[in-house]
C-alpha cells in the first residue's frame, strides 16, 4: 500500500511525457483521416465490406487513442494479475468500464 501511494505521488518522467504527446498526436492524425473519410463518403455509396472495415478501423483507432493515456505505469506480474482480476470483475459486475477503471487497472 505504501509503494502504491509513493507511485501515485511520483512526478511523471518528462521523457515519457514527450513520448506520450507524440503518440497522441499520431493517433489524432489517424482519427482525423478517418473523420474526413466518413464526412466525405455517404454510407449508401460504400459497399458493405468498406463500411465494416471502417467500423473496425474506428474502433482500433479509439483503442490506440485510449491506450496512449494508459501507457504510463510500470508494474510487476503480481500487480498486473491483480489488475486483470479487478478489470474483469468490474466488466462482469457492472457491465461497464470508465476511463478511471482503465487507468486504475
Amino acid at each position: 500500500m505504501r509503494n502504491e501511494k509513493a507511485a501515485q505521488t511520483k512526478k511523471p518522467d518528462e521523457e515519457h511525457l514527450v513520448w506520450a504527446i507524440d503518440q497522441r498526436a499520431e493517433v489524432q492524425r489517424t482519427l482525423l483521416m478517418l473523420y474526413r473519410f466518413v464526412r466525405d463518403n455517404l454510407p449508401e455509396r460504400l459497399d458493405f465490406d468498406i463500411r465494416y472495415l471502417l467500423d473496425l478501423l474506428i474502433g482500433a483507432a479509439f483503442s490506440l487513442w485510449r491506450a496512449v493515456f494508459l501507457a504510463e505505469t510500470f508494474r510487476d506480474i503480481v500487480q498486473i494479475h491483480k489488475s486483470q482480476e479487478a478489470f474483469l470483475e468490474k466488466v462482469i459486475t457492472d457491465n461497464a468500464i470508465t476511463f478511471a477503471d482503465d487507468k486504475a487497472n
